[in-house]
């Protein structure tokens, strides 16, 4: 296990003088040597002082780490439990609509046998005063043969009409049968749905809670907080990995097509209305004592805002990412991409092509250890950039 861990520190710190390197490389041939010694100087206490992170981040015990891992099963499963209540509250609504559809045809129909019920009532009172008075009689009492011509015909239209109006009526009726039997499957299905909606909501709640008292668990402590960003750490390599795998692949598709994203650096609109909690770069947790890198920006914001994007684009990964939570990557073209993760509510697909402003999702906490925000960063080539570069001031 120590050897394990030592071999991630090691990894650790080659990845952080990779990232210090492309980070001072655009400047080197700027700067006088002096400036260079001096840069370089205060990349190494930075690495120094990561590294003596990590090194305490990896003291952790199996009981800590299994809690802050708890957090992420329940994420997963109150995602899951998020997507089966939108899915059933989908379905009910279209089943309201089927229900208002029938409903209205069951009017209609009703409406249609009680005029064709009221007619035939008044046809049975003019077939017996007939009848008492004879179609013979009507016939022969005809002043020449063009007036018995047609009240023969009348006589025969009235009989043919009061047929169709009669099979008419019987076929309104099995009509009117099979709309009611529609109508009772459906209200049972909607009951049975709005119980089902009601239980998830009720489980969601709970899992809601549990997920709260870990956090407040995991906060209450320094080594469980010490966990937590030791697994943020791992998380985040981990997604480094998937973003440098989808980069690649994007490179060789989109070989010789060019791109206007570079144009709008420090013209992008603000993907959420918020406030920022976090920024771009190295930073030092004085409560733990412990530095860390942030790969983009964190943006306080209430559950439920919706999250724009900020350019267009093609949707390459909209699912969910341990860490992360719901998460969408953007390609905008030239290798650069947007990245938007603690979704609550996704409204865009993997390979949906979408427009600046679009609404592709909603400020959740999935994935989040300090409750609702967006997570937002700017890549290129799979390198973290950032954001406040290219976003428009205020």
């Amino acid at each position: 296990m120590r050897k394990k861990n030592k071999k991630n520190t090691v990894i650790f710190s080659v990845n952080i003088l990779l990232i210090l390197f492309l980070f001072l490389l655009p400047f080197a041939f700027g700067f006088e040597e002096e400036e260079i010694d001096r840069l370089k100087k205060k990349a190494d206490v930075v690495e120094k002082k990561i590294d003596k992170s990590q090194a305490e981040i990896l003291k952790f015990s199996r009981k800590e780490t299994t809690i802050v891992n708890s957090v992420d099963k329940i994420d997963v499963s109150l995602n899951k439990a998020r997507r089966k209540i939108s899915a059933n509250k989908s379905e009910l609504s279209i089943l309201d609509k089927r229900i208002s559809k029938n409903t209205n045809e069951y009017k209609k129909l009703t409406k249609k046998i009680e005029s064709t019920e009221d007619y035939a009532a008044k046809r049975l009172v003019a077939l017996y005063k007939m009848n008492q008075i004879g179609q013979l009689h009507l016939l022969i009492t005809a002043g020449s043969m063009n007036e018995l011509f047609q009240r023969k015909m009348a006589l025969e239209r009235i009989l043919e009409y009061d047929e169709e109006t009669r099979k008419a009526f019987l076929e309104d009726k099995v009509r009117l049968k099979k709309v009611l039997s529609r109508l009772n499957q459906q209200q049972l299905k909607k009951v049975a749905l709005e119980a089902s909606i009601k239980k998830q909501i009720g489980t969601m709640s709970q899992k809601r809670n549990t997920r709260k008292k870990l956090l407040k668990e995991i906060r209450s402590k320094k080594s469980y907080e010490l966990a937590a960003l030791y697994s943020y750490k791992k998380t985040a390599k981990d997604l480094d990995q998937t973003i440098e795998s989808l980069s690649l692949k994007l490179q060789q598709d989109n070989q010789g097509k060019k791109s206007s994203f570079p144009a709008f650096k420090g013209l992008l609109k603000m993907p959420v209305k918020g406030t920022i909690t976090r920024f771009f770069g190295t930073y030092k947790n004085n409560k733990l004592n412990v530095t860390n890198f942030c790969s983009g920006i964190d943006i306080k914001a209430k559950r439920g805002t919706p999250v724009a994007a900020v350019s267009d684009g093609k949707i390459i990964y909209s699912s969910w990412f341990k860490g992360y939570g719901n998460m969408i990557i953007i390609d905008h073209g030239s290798s650069y991409y947007t990245l938007y993760a603690h979704l609550e509510e996704v409204h865009v697909d993997k390979k949906a092509e979408i427009k600046t402003g679009d609404i592709i999702a909603t400020v959740g906490d999935s994935g989040s250890l300090t409750g609702p925000n967006l997570h937002f960063e700017i890549r290129h080539y799979g390198k973290p950039v950032d954001p406040l570069e290219w976003l428009k001031a205020g």
